[in-house]
């Protein structure tokens, strides 16, 4: 008897949701996403650029910092990154993008894109993708230039200007 009295008092407060509304509810919601599917992508996307721009150019500022702490202590600059191990670096960072894996070299000059000021010594990152490179551009434009010009994108990080 109180089993009947409860299944009609459930049946007379209809507190659940049929199942016709639930699935408009998610062909609804399937609609919104589709409209702003094109507009999510292209907001993360863009996030995963700046995060990508940002270790590029710490690793190349951690391997500039290192480089001049090198020449400080020898006289000179190192002529590979390897020669930074494992005094002034714990190991030779590595960016990756996408299956591609990439490590900073040294240059011994740079000058160029309408910078009249010569470098002896410049951290070189190469294979870098044009968007990731223009984005470590705008992070720190005095140090950071971009080469989009080759065939791959190359990001400097000019390390000292040649006073001589």
């Amino acid at each position: 008897m109180v089993i009947k009295k409860a299944l009609k008092k459930f049946k007379k407060s209809k507190k659940a949701f049929s199942l016709l509304e639930l699935i408009i509810a998610l062909v609804l919601i399937g609609i919104i996403i589709a409209i702003l599917s094109p507009y999510l992508k292209k907001m993360f996307s863009s996030y995963a650029t700046k995060g990508q721009a940002e270790k590029v150019v710490s690793v190349l500022r951690n391997v500039a910092e290192a480089t001049l702490t090198y020449k400080v202590e020898s006289g000179s600059y190192p002529t590979d990154v390897s020669k930074l191990l494992p005094k002034y670096l714990d190991s030779v960072p590595k960016v990756k993008f996408g299956d591609t894996v990439v490590s900073p070299t040294l240059s011994d000059s740079y000058q160029g894109f309408g910078n009249t000021t010569k470098y002896d010594e410049v951290v070189v990152l190469d294979n870098v993708p044009k968007d990731v490179c223009q984005e470590a551009e705008k992070i720190a434009p005095d140090k950071v230039k971009c080469d989009t010009s080759g065939t791959t994108n190359k990001v400097y990080y000019l390390v000292e200007p040649d006073i001589k």
